[in-house]
């Protein structure tokens, strides 16, 4: 055999023979065994094709010698001998050939050529192969539509598109003057019932997205809309899978969500959710969900939940509570067995409870019970549950933002559940759970069940030294500052302080945010207030006169500032604590502070000092 071969290749270097023959007996070699490929690479025939492009005009000689080319550059070690070899200008000089076998052949060489190689990519580009390419799209791909060459030709030449601007951003800046767009926008629209084409559109187009140029020039495009009626078009699993993709690159703009929503795109998600085979899979405890069936769930729930987070699309989506979403969210994804789909509704309702008007109406359209349900169905640490525990967690925490929620939400129960979950050594859980509490313990009876609770507060006052999440210990620190702000008893502010909890409230005055040193601030005097007697002795114990001469010194806010002289006007009440004051020269400080250029700082700064000499 490789007698015969080697004969072959000197047939075709001189020309001579039975050129066709030996070019069939060359590439049935290759299809039989990889290894050949670099076998006839090492006996100089690159070199020899080469030579014989130039010369040959056979059509059906220069089709063999592009297809042998092409077969044998799929094996990777033979591609950068192609360009050693000078191969790639003649084959380009052939792309524009009469004879469409000609051309299909040497576009699928070039295309294997320039796979991963921006050398071969760089002389193609150099030797004009761009502009024929994107001549060969434009003006023969798409005309004669029944033409069974062409349909060939439109995936091949869409492969070699795609192998040649792969990574490469600077062709990507050039296909784009050349009207790659518009030209792959057509084959989807013209060709949508072929899906070896339309995979091919969808993965250049894919590619394409990979830059900012790319990114740009097709969100001023129609691709969109040409996307969205693709997707309602096709049935192939694999062709909504590679739009979904796209689609989420592009959904990151705020001015293509808006035009997803117009074009009805979460509707059509959710319904293709319902009765798409491919979006369904068998949920049941037995079975195993395909790969390809949660993929796609997971690709247009993540979607419908980006879409949201833009305000207009929200507010058309929402359809004053009586938008498709919302209700397929409620009667199908909360009950779901699908674990994602439960995760991206409870973010659907987390995304439209922006809105005081948004949040009460959801209330009213009975969110509470079936997010309750879910979290007292899924308090396990694992990180599926965690998943979902943070999900409906950020929805809750929407909702009690408004103030007619609150009450509501406490006597639905909403208040304990989540409290549940208190223990969770999740950070993020943690997070949105202590945040969830402190919207709720607004009023007064609200916050004496939580602040009442020693257990709880003990957890509470733990999460507010966490080391490593600087978002946990702020919410707990805060939570428990609105405890002794909303309850007004001394029962919570006793258990608070006996737990441990003025050092954290001590601690989180010398925040940078004037908001957490104010609330820090008035909780320590209320509980100076109230409960005196039991707090001197931690107040003289956590480091407070050091933090008041601190703040005192320091460029803070007028009203930061009068809220620690009210803190150092209740401590005078104790000698033991008044001496402390003076030895830290607080009295020195205030005196300043009796000419401060602002009147009401003046005025508190004078009472208090008026204290200090008495």
């Amino acid at each position: 055999m490789m007698d015969d071969i080697s004969k072959g290749i000197e047939d075709l270097k001189v020309g001579e023979g039975n050129i066709e023959s030996s070019l069939d007996k060359m590439l049935k070699a290759v299809d039989k065994d990889d290894s050949m490929s670099e076998t006839l690479c090492s006996k100089g025939v690159l070199e020899v094709i080469t030579k014989q492009l130039e010369v040959i005009e056979e059509p059906k000689y220069l089709a063999k010698m592009a297809q042998l080319v092409a077969e044998m550059t799929k094996t990777e070690s033979v591609r950068m001998p192609c360009v050693n070899a000078g191969l790639i200008p003649p084959l380009v000089h052939i792309m524009t050939h009469q004879d469409s076998e000609v051309v299909l052949q040497t576009c699928r060489a070039l295309g294997n050529i320039c796979f991963d190689n921006d050398e071969a990519r760089a002389i193609i580009d150099q030797s004009g192969g761009l502009e024929k390419l994107m001549d060969l799209i434009k003006n023969r791909c798409l005309s004669d539509d029944n033409n069974t060459d062409n349909q060939k030709l439109r995936v091949v030449c869409c492969g070699h598109l795609l192998n040649l601007t792969n990574s490469n951003e600077g062709i990507h800046s050039k296909v784009f003057t050349l009207g790659a767009v518009s030209a792959l926008e057509e084959f989807l629209t013209k060709y949508s019932d072929d899906v070896p084409l339309c995979e091919m559109v969808l993965l250049c187009i894919d590619s394409l997205l990979e830059t900012e140029s790319g990114r740009m020039n097709f969100s001023c495009s129609e691709i969109l809309q040409i996307l969205v009626k693709l997707l309602q078009q096709q049935d192939d699993g694999e062709i909504h899978e590679a739009i979904l993709e796209i689609i989420a690159v592009l959904a990151e703009n705020d001015v293509a969500k808006v035009k997803l929503t117009k074009f009805h795109l979460a509707e059509s998600l959710a319904k293709l959710m319902k009765t798409h085979r491919g979006y369904q899979a068998n949920f049941t405890h037995t079975s195993r969900r395909s790969s390809e069936a949660f993929s796609l769930e997971k690709a247009a729930t993540d979607i419908i939940v980006l879409i949201l987070t833009e305000d207009e699309s929200m507010n058309v989506l929402f359809n004053n509570g009586k938008g498709e979403l919302l209700q397929e969210v409620l009667s199908s994804w909360l009950p779901s067995p699908s674990l994602q789909r439960k995760i991206s509704g409870a973010l659907v309702i987390g995304n439209f409870a922006r809105s005081d008007e948004h949040c009460i109406k959801l209330v009213e359209c009975g969110v509470l019970k079936p997010f309750q349900e879910l979290l007292q169905q899924h308090t396990n640490p694992g990180d599926s549950d965690m998943k979902l525990q943070h999900a409906i967690l950020s929805a809750f925490r929407n909702l009690a933002i408004s103030a007619v929620n609150k009450p509501v939400m406490v006597k639905a129960g909403i208040l304990d559940t989540v409290l549940l979950i208190i223990h969770s050594e999740m950070a993020p859980v943690q997070f949105k759970m202590l945040a969830t509490v402190r919207m709720l313990v607004d009023g007064q009876d609200a916050a004496v069940k939580v602040g009442g609770n020693e257990s709880s507060v003990k957890r509470i006052i733990e999460l507010c030294d966490v080391p490593d999440h600087a978002g946990v210990s702020g919410e707990a620190n805060r939570l428990l500052a609105a405890l002794v702000k909303n309850s007004g008893s001394s029962v919570v502010m006793t258990t608070i302080v006996k737990a441990g909890g003025v050092p954290c409230l001590v601690a989180m005055a010398t925040s940078e945010y004037p908001l957490m040193q104010n609330e820090a601030l008035v909780a320590i005097a209320l509980i100076a207030s109230v409960t005196f007697e039991i707090s001197e002795a931690y107040f003289k114990t956590s480091n407070l006169i050091q933090l008041l001469a601190q703040l005192l010194s320091g460029e803070i806010q007028p009203e930061v500032m009068i809220n620690v002289l009210t803190v150092t006007e209740l401590l005078l009440q104790s000698a033991s604590l008044k001496k402390d004051i003076k030895d830290e020269d607080i009295n020195s400080i205030v005196k300043k502070l009796t000419s401060h250029s602002n009147q009401l700082l003046k005025d508190k700064a004078k009472t208090v000092y008026a204290k200090m000499k008495s």
